[in-house]
């Protein structure tokens, strides 16, 4: 059969075995990992195998042999192969590969830098949409509900903004960086109480409307400057201090920990000592899966079982698109991060519930404030308001804290949530008793206690709860404690393992692409998994050991029907295509819903962009409204088709600028999201090469003439104008693309060089050519 395994001795070892009993020394017997068991009749009974050696499509393959090639992925920290059915794949047992991916692994530059013009793409269309009878200052356009996709109400959003206000005016600041200011919401109130106020957002459309808007009918006295830029731009604020800088619901949009981390290092060094970073709409970790069975349960169709609820409950909370973050990974930071001394974690205020009430919270981290010696508040668990109003009222402490307080918030989701568990699989939702809400106490009430009986009161979660648990602390005014929340991480535990990775889906759909090519070399093909699922953790049972049966399957959105009805019209086609590069399936049935097969918010703007950019004039609420292809279809041709949105109108005052410093331009417009991040990448790392593509061509000396070559590529450099443009960056710091007449001589010189001395993009065109002798 075999001697072994080539270049695998320790496995040669546990499979080739001595044969005891063959006289011959170098005879060998093969642990083929079979179970079975002899009848008292002679039969023999296969009781399964006694290692996870697997059977797919007919062939033996152990699955030790790709995990161990798949391994030596520059992305791979961890993987484990199995062989499981599919439900989207017919052919029986097929290998699926899932990895933990080594700390900061991304997809390939390209695709983050298409991340990132996706995110500028989707401000800039929300903030042109018109504000409607709403003051300039209160453009809410864009905050829209989880749960319908419908605008939060206005009342709701005053209450979240005048909260966040006085939170952030509570430090008093006279110089505030504001990272992402949006439409100004907060710059319009904070402004006028400040000296300076720093404004920067990656949206040039947000940039121009604050500046148009809202700057204008601002006192004098106050100094605004905006600038264009991605968050981890600090570029030329090096020698400046802020007393606040301010991150206000930014950060559930950075893409990794990493990127997170990256932002507030830079922000903390820009903080004067005694002042403050303070981080706003943070979205809470621990609460996810509330939050996505809220969500699920008011989208579920007839007929939803509750294994199909889990599934997706499971599956949106694992391949969550937003960065989330536990109130442990500030603890964590502070343990890495000299600079910062106290942390405040707030609850957010308003008795009305909705999505930003219950699952989302402010930090604030005081920079060189340790709070000293101060003595620890008494604490107490709770009981009820009365025990809390009467030990206050009596004893009248320094300092009272208050654990494990119910969230009246999330009382109803948690009550479903503990109804359904240990329910079967099969049993229809629709089915589930549906429990009183529960007991719980309004977190508002606490502070409201607290002013009655004259006490600060300090709301924050309480560390470790996934239930919205918190903790009331009350302080009196004159007894010197201050707010901290220390609530510790686990030992040995960094700050980033309490973030989620919003990256695992991208990364789960880029491996899949690319196992093949990598394990090319490795092994078989018929041993190349089918798919990759990035996953944070491998999950564990009781016994220590990995729990292959709590593997998930591949996200391919939710099961198939069964049945696939195919598109008849043509924006029924269109849309169907879209449908299968976003969701990322290699078929749609046009009657099902874009959310039962596996979409979100999200995906559902990209989709949204990606048919306007056809010529359909759908809007993202549509989505909600009408939910399958065949709907959306009738509702695109019913309005009739549009412009695409990749039209840029032209800005004479841009063209008069651009001549400024190059007078043989003949035309200039904005730069795009992609190019902007690349420029910036580039001028930060100029050596690096990433955005320079290089094309080496070899022409045989068969009558080739120089002459006509460099004619023949004038002509395409005439016929495209990219590759006769600059860019220049204008003195709020947005890329301008300038395109010139004719292109400049081919440089002459290595191209090696040149790429090492980095692309300077203002100066000429970023398109060289050079024509070379080789020698024989």
């Amino acid at each position: 059969m075999a001697r072994g395994y080539y270049r695998r001795c320790e496995l040669t070892m546990e499979r080739f075995l001595p044969d005891p009993f063959n006289a011959q020394p170098d005879a060998r017997l093969y642990r083929t990992g079979d179970l079975a068991r002899f009848h008292p009749d002679g039969t023999m009974e296969f009781l399964g195998r006694t290692d996870f050696q697997v059977k797919v499509r007919g062939l033996r393959i152990e699955p030790g042999e790709v995990e161990a090639a798949f391994a030596e992925h520059p992305a791979v920290r961890d993987v484990v192969v199995i062989a499981r059915d599919l439900p989207h794949d017919a052919d029986g047992k097929q290998l699926v590969a899932y990895v933990v991916p080594v700390e900061g692994a991304r997809v390939p530059d390209t695709a983050v830098t298409a991340q990132v013009s996706g995110w500028q793409d989707l401000f800039d269309q929300s903030y042109r949409r018109d504000a409607g009878a709403r003051a300039a200052d209160f453009n809410i356009t864009g905050w829209t509900s989880s749960y319908t996709n419908q605008p939060l109400p206005d009342e709701e959003m005053r209450v979240w903004l005048d909260s966040t206000v006085d939170r952030i005016l509570a430090l008093q600041p006279r110089r505030v960086l504001e990272i992402g200011s949006g439409t100004g919401m907060l710059l319009a109130r904070i402004a006028p109480h400040c000296s300076e106020y720093w404004g920067t957002d990656l949206s040039a459309t947000a940039v121009d409307y604050v500046r148009e808007r809202v700057v204008p009918v601002l006192p004098e006295t106050v100094d605004v400057r905006l600038l264009h830029r991605a968050a981890d731009d600090f570029a030329g604020l090096d020698t400046e201090t802020f007393d606040v800088v301010v991150l206000n619901s930014v950060v559930q949009y950075f893409p990794s920990p990493r990127y997170l981390r990256a932002v507030i290092d830079q922000a903390l060094a820009r903080v004067r000592p005694g002042g403050a970073l303070f981080l706003g709409d943070l979205r809470s970790l621990p609460m996810l899966p509330s939050l996505h069975t809220e969500i699920e349960l008011i989208r579920a169709e007839p007929g939803l079982t509750v294994g199909r609820l889990r599934e997706r409950i499971r599956q949106r909370t694992a391949y969550e698109r937003e960065l989330l973050l536990a109130p442990e990974f500030f603890t964590a930071l502070r343990a890495e991060h000299p600079a910062i001394g106290r942390i405040e974690v707030m609850l957010k205020r308003g008795d009305r519930h909705n999505e930003l009430t219950r699952y989302r919270y402010d930090v604030v981290l005081h920079v060189g404030d340790r709070g000293g010696d101060r003595p620890s508040p008494h604490r107490v668990a709770w009981t009820s308001v009365d025990d809390v109003r009467r030990l206050l009222a009596a004893d009248r402490p320094d300092a009272l804290a208050v654990d494990g307080i119910p969230n009246s918030r999330v009382a109803a989701v948690n009550a479903f949530m503990s109804t359904m568990d240990g329910v079967p699989d099969a049993t229809a939702v629709a089915d589930l008793p549906r429990p009183d809400a529960g007991s719980g106490v309004e977190p508002d009430l606490c502070l409201r206690l607290g002013e009655e009986l004259g006490y600060h009161v300090d709301v924050a979660w309480v560390g470790g709860a996934s239930d919205g648990r918190y903790r009331a602390t009350f302080r009196r005014p004159d007894s010197g404690h201050l707010a901290d929340w220390t609530d510790p991480p686990e030992p040995g535990r960094a700050s980033h393992t309490y973030a989620n990775n919003p990256e695992l889906l991208a990364l789960s759909r880029w491996l899949s692409a690319d196992v093949g090519r990598f394990l090319r070399d490795s092994v078989p093909d018929y041993m190349v998994p089918s798919a990759v699922v990035a996953i944070a953790e491998f999950p564990i049972n009781s016994n220590g050991k990995l729990d292959r049966d709590a593997l998930p399957p591949p996200v391919r959105g939710v099961e198939s029907t069964g049945r696939v009805v195919a598109p008849h019209t043509d924006a029924e086609r269109q849309i169907a295509e879209i449908w299968q590069e976003v969701l990322g399936l290699d078929e749609v049935s046009v009657d099902r819903g874009f959310f039962a097969l596996g979409g979100d918010s999200l995906l559902g703007i990209q989709m949204v962009s990606r048919a306007k950019a056809r010529g359909m004039a759908l809007s993202p609420q549509d989505v909600f409204q009408s939910h399958t292809i065949a709907e959306l279809a009738a509702l695109a041709d019913s309005r009739g088709p549009v412009q695409s949105g990749s039209t840029v109108e032209r800005d004479a005052r841009m063209l008069e600028w651009a001549r400024s410093h190059h007078p043989d331009a003949e035309d200039a417009y904005p730069a795009t999201g992609m190019q902007g991040y690349a420029l910036d990448r580039m001028r930060q790392q100029p050596g690096a090469g990433v955005f320079l593509t290089h094309q080496w061509f070899q022409f045989s000396d068969q009558g080739l003439d120089p002459d006509a070559l460099e004619r023949a590529w004038q002509h395409v450099v005439d016929r495209f104008p990219a590759l006769r443009s600059s860019y220049l960056r204008d003195a709020d710091g947005r890329w301008v693309q300038v395109v010139h007449p004719r292109r400049p001589g081919a440089g002459a010189g290595s191209p090696g060089r040149r790429r090492r001395r980095g692309c300077c993009s203002s100066r000429s065109t970023t398109t060289r050519t050079t024509t070379c002798t080789c020698s024989a």
